[in-house]
This record gives structure tokens, C-alpha cells and sequence, in this order.
């Protein structure tokens, strides 16, 4: 497994997919903190509020439909923020859906470095982190 990561942030509205998202990451030990918001506003504003502190996540799971901001929205407010250079690592999405065209808009994304149907399994979650964070 990659090294063990300060923060994973969890973007979803489900309370039932963060449960299980968060058993998952739980059981690897992989983070010291997990942090979930309802929705991509949520979301941006922690990052704003946390913006050079070591509170800002390394890895962000986010799913595509959720109320108030949704996935492709905060995926344009992170880029146009500047994020991406300050520390956050990656974006995988993480969604329920399994439309194609979801599948190559999230390629086309250059912070989206993965994407993955819902729910996160232990061996996806062990790969993205052996790809992107090695120990």
C-alpha cells in the first residue's frame, strides 16, 4: 500500500455511501482524518477556509449528483481556485453512474485522475493510492 495520507475527503450526499466509504479507508488505515461534505459548496468552502494549512486533503473522492453544487460544478470552481497546485493530490470521482459520456467528461478532466462506481472496494482504493501516493 501508498503511504498513509494526512487527510481523504469524502463529497458526497449520501449518508449511507459515506458510511461505507468510510469503513473502507478505516480498515486500509490509510488516513488520519476523513472528512465528508454533503455537497460540492460544502466542500469548496473548507478547502477555502483550510486553504494552506495541513487540513487540506490529499485525496478527494466526489460524486457527480448531489444537491446545491454538484460534482462537474465544484470541478470548475477547484480548477478555477487554483488548487491544484497547492497540495491536493488527487480527485477521483466516485458515482453511481455508469454513463459513458459521465466516464469521458471526468477523463477530460485534468484534475480527475480517476473514476469509479460506487462503492469504493478495498482493492480500488489500494490502487489508487500504490499509483498516486507511493510510500
Amino acid at each position: 500500500m501508498g503511504r498513509k495520507l494526512r487527510c481523504i475527503m469524502l463529497v458526497d450526499d449520501s449518508d449511507a455511501d459515506n458510511f461505507i466509504h468510510k469503513r473502507v479507508i478505516k480498515k486500509l488505515d490509510c488516513a488520519d482524518q476523513i472528512v465528508e461534505m454533503p455537497n460540492g459548496k460544502a466542500a469548496m468552502d473548507y478547502l477555502m477556509e483550510n486553504r494552506g494549512t495541513l487540513a487540506i486533503p490529499e485525496l478527494v473522492f466526489l460524486d457527480i449528483n448531489m444537491p446545491i453544487m454538484n460534482g462537474w460544478e465544484f470541478l470548475d470552481s477547484f480548477r478555477a481556485s487554483g488548487f491544484s497546485d497547492e497540495g491536493l493530490k488527487i480527485i477521483s470521482m466516485l458515482s453511481t453512474s455508469q454513463n459513458p459520456d459521465d466516464m469521458a467528461r471526468a477523463e477530460m478532466q485534468e484534475v480527475v485522475n480517476d473514476y469509479t462506481c460506487k462503492p469504493l472496494r478495498q482493492g480500488v482504493l489500494e490502487r489508487i493510492l500504490e499509483e498516486n501516493f507511493p510510500a
